[in-house]
């Protein structure tokens, strides 16, 4: 009887202690935040910060001049300016730590530990590619031309959408082209629409929330001096 209580209190234990392990590895953590860099669990953009704790869904947005590093379990994903991506996942499951981030515009570098007793995979996909990391160093790029991959070191795997899988390595880059598509008019109509309509409703949500931090040396002074001008405007008829 005493030794079957032993067993009871030893698998009980057991289990606590495999459940606290995953929990405390498949953490988001913010290390740090330089310049203006946002996130969203839903539709409202709010200010990042470091030590700050993600989860998964998480989106999470750049400004001009701006660098975010986050620690994903034992990997570090760094943030370069006017980025945007979203944490899709990021979990411990059966001795495999899964991570996939989708970076919607913009340019990140993934540092993918390699794990002696969990297995890593981490994936980064863009709107034409996903690239699969294990234990290296991978820089991803894309925007509406195409998608960038380069390894500085080590070596991955690209699938793009359309094509043939294709391993990087020896600070060698893949560049997949965008799809093909007719931008249309910027303002198809001026009072309904000022962005481009290629971007999404995140994007657009993450420019209000920049507002003026949206293009690098832009000049504002023209629109924050105005006070109460008057503009006089002249309409010749034929």
């Amino acid at each position: 009887m005493r030794m079957k209580k032993y067993q009871f209190l030893t698998i009980v234990i057991t289990a606590i202690c495999l459940f606290s392990f995953s929990e405390a590895f498949a953490r988001i953590t913010v290390v740090s935040v330089k310049g203006t860099a946002a996130f969203s669990e839903g539709r409202r953009w709010s200010p990042l910060k470091a030590n700050m704790e993600l989860k998964e869904g998480t989106k999470v947005s750049t400004g001009v001049k701006s660098t975010v590093v986050l620690k994903l379990n034992n990997n570090t994903l760094t943030i370069r300016p006017l980025s945007m991506l979203k944490i899709y996942e990021n979990s411990v499951n059966k001795g495999v730590n899964n991570t996939k981030i989708a970076l919607r515009r913009g340019s990140v570098r993934a540092q993918v530990a390699r794990g002696e007793r969990v297995k890593t995979v981490f994936k980064i996909a863009t709107p034409v590619a996903t690239s699969s990391v294990r234990g290296t160093i991978e820089d991803a790029t894309t925007s509406l031309y195409g998608t960038t991959f380069r390894a500085p070191q080590g070596n991955f795997d690209v699938d793009p959408n359309n094509g043939q899988t294709s391993n990087i390595s020896g600070d060698l880059s893949y560049d997949q082209e965008g799809n093909d598509s007719e931008s249309g008019s910027l303002v198809t109509d001026p009072t309904t629409q000022v962005y481009d309509p290629n971007i999404s409703s995140d994007e657009r949500d993450g420019m209000q929330y920049f507002g003026s931090d949206s293009a690098e040396g832009g000049d504002t002074s023209i629109v924050d001096n105005l006070g109460n001008a008057k503009v006089n405007v002249r309409i010749d008829f034929p």
